[in-house]
Formats: structure tokens, C-alpha cells, sequence
């Protein structure tokens, strides 16, 4: 899987997240679209990468908690970045 792949894919995700929360007003939707993030799969597919230009799964897993507790957000795009 190249970087492409990954931006299209991404792409993908936040517009069908927009346009299910246009669609579903009743319905808190969002979506969390962090930057390269240290993990598994991205040392596998990336392993030369440096590890300190990369997110922390942590700080990801943070970040996700605290908007699921914004009960007033949605069609939010929250962009995680280092």
C-alpha cells in the first residue's frame, strides 16, 4: 500500500462522514483524521520512517475520548496533527 492509497482512502472516509451527518441530523457524526501514527501496520509499510516525526497512538486515543464526549459536535472533521 503506497501513500496514495492511504490519502484516498482517508479522502473517502471524511466525505462519507459528511454527508452521513448532513443526512442524520439525530445522529452525532465525526470523524478523527490523525497524521502518520506510529503504528504496526505504518512500520511494515513504511519501516524506514522516523519514529519521531510520527503521532503517538496514545495522544490519538486521547483525542478520540475527548470527542466522544462533545456530545454537541458533529460534521467535525478533528485533524490530529504532531
Amino acid at each position: 500500500m503506497c501513500s496514495s492509497d492511504l490519502s484516498a482512502a482517508k479522502a473517502a472516509v471524511v466525505n462519507f462522514t459528511q454527508s452521513l451527518a448532513k443526512e442524520n441530523s439525530t445522529l452525532k457524526i465525526n470523524v478523527v483524521a490523525p497524521e502518520r501514527t506510529n503504528t504496526q501496520m505504518r512500520k511494515r509499510f513504511f519501516p524506514l520512517e522516523e519514529e519521531s516525526l510520527l503521532l503517538d497512538p496514545k495522544d490519538v486515543a486521547l483525542k478520540i475520548i475527548n470527542v466522544l464526549k462533545n456530545k454537541s459536535s458533529t460534521d467535525a472533521i478533528i485533524e490530529i496533527k504532531k
